[in-house]
């Protein structure tokens, strides 16, 4: 095993991201659903919409594959048991103290692999049907939601709702739980650095928790944010 896989080396992360579709292309739609376990084949049997089964199956081949390149490994012998609230844990190569995250939307996967702390990632497409200031009171503090909407900045309003909206999935799912978090009540502000920093929350010690917040606007239209535990943890596009 590499140092990147080496638990006793500093925290690190890396992501990567691609088109599901064009990736099944260029590894074989066959080879990618091999890679799948037995839960994710009948997960993807399960889909009615065959664009929607394509996007599972794209998005977890994908994961499986850039996993499998970061340890040297075959995609299909990768394992994986779920947390409480449906994280899933990388079990197998055993030793590689690796957290890792997935998430997909129409057209995007990417994927979050960290070394030394828990990691989250959200791509998100910006062009979904949604109106930001109809959703925005319902999972933004309310400074957050004045600067979503600021009168100076109205032609950013959907940029701005998906910047905060990925980042906070991004945390709640590097915490592990998912939408069991009351968004509203985390409140995120921008720091003069041009990164993100966490300064409410219902429970003031989670304040005293150090994360990097990483976003990326990607030229398909979407947006993409990490979330990982620690300070100034280096973020980088897996190569």
């Amino acid at each position: 095993m590499g140092v990147r896989g080496d638990p006793d080396a500093r925290p690190a992360c890396w992501f990567a991201e691609a088109e599901p579709s064009r990736f099944l292309d260029s590894v074989g739609r066959s080879a990618a659903f091999c890679w799948l376990d037995a839960s994710e084949q009948e997960r993807a049997g399960r889909f009615f919409r065959e664009e929607h089964r394509e996007l599972f199956i794209g998005a977890h081949a994908f994961w499986r594959w850039s996993l499998g390149r970061f340890l040297g490994c075959d995609p299909a012998d990768l394992k994986f048991e779920l947390g409480q609230h449906g994280k899933p844990r990388l079990i197998e190569p055993g030793g590689s103290a690796l957290e890792t995250n997935l998430s997909h939307t129409r057209g995007r996967v990417a994927v979050a692999i960290a070394r030394g702390g828990p990691v989250g990632i959200d791509v998100e497409a910006i062009d979904r049907r949604l109106e930001p200031s109809e959703l925005g009171p319902r999972v933004f503090a309310p400074e957050e939601l004045s600067w979503m909407l600021d009168p100076a900045d109205r032609g950013q309003q959907r940029e701005r709702f998906f910047r905060l909206w990925t980042l906070k999935e991004s945390y709640a799912k590097a915490l592990g739980i998912g939408f069991g978090i009351d968004f509203a009540a985390h409140r995120f502000r921008p720091t003069a650095q041009g990164g993100w920093k966490l300064d409410r929350a219902p429970d003031p010690a989670a304040l005293d928790v150090p994360w990097t917040f990483y976003e990326l606007s990607l030229g398909s239209g979407h947006h993409l944010s990490v979330c990982m535990r620690g300070a100034a943890v280096p973020v980088e596009r897996l190569a």
